[in-house]
């Protein structure tokens, strides 16, 4: 479960010590010069990225690896907030599931 500490890491290292989700939004960056929203995962289970994911997300695996949803996608839905809503509760909920200490 997020929170949880990863096996083997430094328990006083902050950024790799515990199970995590991140939700977030960026402008833009180098790899990516748009707007977009993203889900990861650390550490990042294989099952996780075999969830299914709604029409205009994907799976990014370059730079970072995550579920990606380019901002302009998002407003060509009939409902961007349920959308949104939706799509972040799955993850986490499909986060829960395979971060858990026994989940392969």
């Amino acid at each position: 479960m997020p929170g949880e500490k990863i096996p083997d890491q430094d328990p006083a290292n902050e950024e790799y010590a515990d199970k995590q989700m991140n939700f977030g939004f960026t402008l833009g960056d180098e790899a990516i010069p748009e707007p977009y929203f993203y889900v990861t995962a650390y550490p990042l289970p294989e099952a996780l990225t075999k969830t299914r994911l709604p029409t205009g997300t994907s799976w990014h695996t370059e730079g970072f690896s995550g579920a990606l949803l380019l901002y302009q996608s998002l407003i060509r839905t009939n409902d961007p907030n349920a959308y949104l809503l939706e799509l972040w509760q799955g993850l986490l909920n499909a986060g829960r599931e395979h971060m858990l200490t026994n989940a392969t």
